[in-house]
């Protein structure tokens, strides 16, 4: 399976708050990284971050960029309480689970565009070149 697919079923999972399927999807040795948690095993990660995707709904998945065992995603998400905020996530896949994750928190939002443009992708993997969302 891809390494995107992997990664498009743990979001399923985690939006549908199915956590024996995301639990399936995550190895044994996982690690999370963000800006609130540094590089915390598995068992932390279900025991802290898990019960708070509870305010997040709507999940729109911008861009998803696949090389090899790794993914990049960019996604903007809204609360119950109506905000939204945008996220780049880095996923790095091992034998068909994910191994590592790492999210870059994003700011809360203006409404989500309709949609990007297909022929342009973001130059996501370019830092010198600045975004022009």
């Amino acid at each position: 399976m891809s390494a995107s697919k992997i990664v498009r079923e743990f979001f399923a999972a985690y939006d549908n708050r199915n956590k024996e399927a995301a639990e399936l999807l995550l190895a044994e040795d996982f690690t999370f990284n963000s800006p609130i948690d540094d590089h915390v095993d598995r068992v932390t990660y279900f025991l802290r971050s898990w019960p708070n995707q509870g305010g997040q709904h709507d999940r729109k998945v911008w861009k998803m960029f696949e090389d090899g065992d790794e993914v990049v995603v960019i996604y903007e998400a809204s609360r119950s309480d109506g905000s939204s905020f945008r996220n780049v996530e880095f996923f790095h896949v091992v034998n068909d689970r994910i191994r590592y994750a790492e999210v870059f928190a994003g700011r809360d939002t203006k409404p989500v565009p309709s949609a990007l443009p297909d022929a342009s992708p973001l130059p996501l993997l370019t830092p010198d070149v600045p975004l022009d969302l």
